[in-house]
């Protein structure tokens, strides 16, 4: 810019500028003297658009006048092209002030404004209202910014607010000529008496209830509800409540406890005491229906209890071998016959020793002299009924089963089920991807000795699945032959409900081996083989076409005969002629011989592909057969550490052991 060029401008305090770039912001009205600028510098004195405004300002004379000043408008922008403002006035690029007003749109007409001071007075008025609003509007966005910065919150809000209604009033008027920080400053110290404010009042409404509470409470213990104060606090944190819990409202939520008014005796006498007595009987009602269950559930415990005790007896024992069916814990708790003595109206507790003849009735003598067996026995048959029905829901299945009516024609129930010892009566599990399909197996390798969600886990693909639930799961399903299919795992057990987990009102049923995590459990259920189990008509046909093979009669060959000939067959290496059937030839007794002894290097090599070699585990304990503490498989070694923990006796011989167990 030329240096020649220049204008001389008196200083006045109003005159705020800013420089942008060749662009001033004029935010008062001023007048710029131009007795020495050229026509054409007068010429490039352009006012833009005025800041929030529709038209530009008019006033700026033509080019090649005769005018030696110029009245800026404010709120306007001008841009100076070709003089240099001198230093140290309103118009020097080194001042900056900025504005956020929104003037509306200045008059046109006349270039002179000095002859009409009317005008020009109502442009200062317009122009005072604009910059009185503007500033309000930035206190109060720049009080609210700073609140919320310097943490005061909704609180500082809410003060910046009452001072801005204050001022709207007209109550402050010299509020907004004061500078920001002092504004802030008072702003603060409203917000922190405010604040104090709030806290004492919590405080006094706190003790105000407190002494509500107080009040309420050794008035109804008076009256005697002190049970039920204690059945709400058990209610309150879910100890000694049996589901279905009931729709009660905690004492402490009570509209007439938590209000915070204080309360006198003639408040209690003339209203209180009615609500809360009504309250308190309602409680009083749910308490005695949780005691009945509490009691129940105590009885029920004593059963289990005396029906383990009676199947550890050595006389059950020989009579119940290792693989017999028979009912579960939860089965056995759960007949009508039991069901009786746990129901009696008194409420009298009932031990193991009161349960002796609810299972006399339960296994020999005729309950009600309605059927000649006992409820064991119909037990026993009804879940061979379910087996037979899950054979004939396909018929195509029919053709290896032999004809077994002289089975279901016989009245002893030992008769009836030995059909199910046929070696072509294979069932497989219907859930082979379930979580309860493998947990058992896993938890009872002695690799994990101390069993984790993780560890559980890893051990999934090296016990056949990879992932249980999920579609990449392996869906093999191993057949399982008597007594197998009795004792699977998922006919037995069950993840524990969520009213296990927080009530913890069924931690008899849970099997203590297979917890491995407070909220990880596993808990023994009624047996249930119609859900579980399938027929396994493939591997059925391929036991037939063995024993055919093997010149065995099929249709009363026993899975123990079979183990007992154990016999090796091939391939006969025949034609099929297009048919799909494979046929068997059987080996000499030499060679099946010598493919025992390949077996058991098969064995090492398939454990060493898996990174697992599992120990051989035949033994359980009977004297724990079916109770929440049973031992799992077990090797001699651990039998006998089992017996010395458990009996408190020194290590048995092998034939006793043997022979007890």
């Amino acid at each position: 810019m030329p240096g020649t060029d220049a204008a001389r401008v008196p200083y006045r305090p109003s005159v705020w500028a800013t420089h942008k770039w060749g662009a001033t912001i004029v935010k008062a009205r001023t007048t710029v003297h131009c007795n020495d600028l050229l026509p054409k510098s007068i010429n490039t004195l352009t006012p833009a658009r005025a800041r929030g405004s529709a038209t530009p300002a008019t006033n700026v004379p033509p080019a090649n006048s005769a005018i030696t000043q110029i009245e800026l408008l404010p709120n306007h922008v001008y841009h100076f092209h070709s003089f240099m403002a001198p230093p140290g006035s309103a118009l020097n690029p080194n001042t900056t002030v900025e504005s956020s007003s929104h003037p509306p749109n200045m008059p046109t007409g006349t270039q002179d404004s000095a002859a009409k001071p009317t005008s020009s007075a109502l442009k200062r008025k317009i122009t005072a209202n604009n910059k009185l609003k503007t500033r309000q509007k930035r206190v109060k966005r720049e009080s609210d910014a700073s609140m919320l910065q310097t943490g005061g919150g909704e609180t500082s809000l809410e003060v910046n607010k009452a001072v801005k209604r204050a001022q709207t009033r007209g109550k402050l008027a010299m509020l907004p000529s004061l500078p920001f920080d002092v504004l802030f400053e008072h702003a603060k110290m409203c917000q922190e008496w405010f604040s104090a404010l709030v806290v004492a009042r919590n405080e006094q409404l706190d003790q105000i209830r407190i002494d509500r509470y107080n009040f309420i409470h050794d008035r109804l213990v008076k009256m005697g509800y002190k049970l039920e104060f204690e059945f709400l606090w058990d209610l309150d944190s879910g100890r000694n409540v049996v589901p279905p819990l009931p729709d009660l409202k905690p004492f402490r939520s009570h509209a007439e406890v938590r209000i915070s008014k204080p309360i006198t005796e003639r408040t209690w006498n003339s209203r209180v005491k009615d609500v809360m007595v009504e309250y308190m009987e309602d409680a009083k009602k749910h308490r005695l229906i949780n005691g009945r269950r509490l009691l129940l559930l105590r009885r029920s415990a004593s059963a289990l209890q005396a029906w383990l005790s009676w199947l550890a007896e050595e006389a059950q024992i020989a009579k119940y071998p290792p693989g017999t069916l028979l009912p579960t814990p939860v089965d056995f708790v759960q007949s009508q016959c039991v069901q009786l003595s746990i129901h009696q109206d008194d409420n009298a507790e009932l031990f193991p020793t009161d349960f002796a003849s609810a299972i006399q009735k339960f296994t020999t003598t005729l309950w009600e002299a309605t059927d000649s067996r006992s409820p064991l026995d119909s037990w026993r048959e009804a879940q061979e009924g379910v087996l037979w029905d899950l054979i004939c829901d396909n018929p195509d299945d029919m053709d290896t089963i032999p004809d077994i009516s002289e089975y279901f024609t016989s009245l002893e129930t030992e008769y009836r089920l030995q059909w199910l010892q046929l070696a072509v009566v294979t069932f497989s599990c219907n859930t082979p991807n379930s979580d309860v399909h493998r947990y058992p197996q896993i938890v009872d390798d002695p690799s994990c000795a101390a069993p984790s969600a993780e560890t559980i886990r890893a051990k999934w693909r090296a016990h056949g699945v990879t992932t249980p639930g999920r579609k990449n799961a392996s869906n093999a399903r191993d057949p399982m032959w008597y007594p197998e299919f009795f004792h699977h795992s998922c006919c037995k057990l069950q993840w524990t409900s969520p009213a296990d987990e927080s009530f913890k009102h069924n931690n008899l049923y849970v099997v203590q081996r297979l917890q491995i995590s407070p909220i990880s459990w596993i808990r023994m259920q009624e047996l249930s083989l119609r859900k579980t189990l399938r027929f396994d008509h493939a591997a059925s046909k391929t036991v037939k076409n063995i024993l055919v093979a093997c010149g065995l009669n099929w249709e009363r060959t026993k899975v123990q005969d079979l183990d007992e000939i154990d016999p090796r067959v091939k391939h006969s290496l025949e034609k099929h002629w297009g048919s799909a059937e494979v046929r068997w030839q059987r080996l000499s007794d030499q060679d099946a011989s010598n493919a025992r002894k390949k077996e058991k290097f098969e064995r090492l090599e398939r454990c060493a592909r898996t990174e697992i070699t599992p120990v051989p585990r035949p033994l359980r304990c009977l004297l724990c057969r079916d109770s929440p503490d049973e031992a799992g498989p077990m090797t001699w070694d651990d039998m006998c550490d089992h017996l010395v923990g458990r009996l408190s006796l020194a290590p048995a011989t092998g034939a006793e052991t043997s022979k007890n167990h």
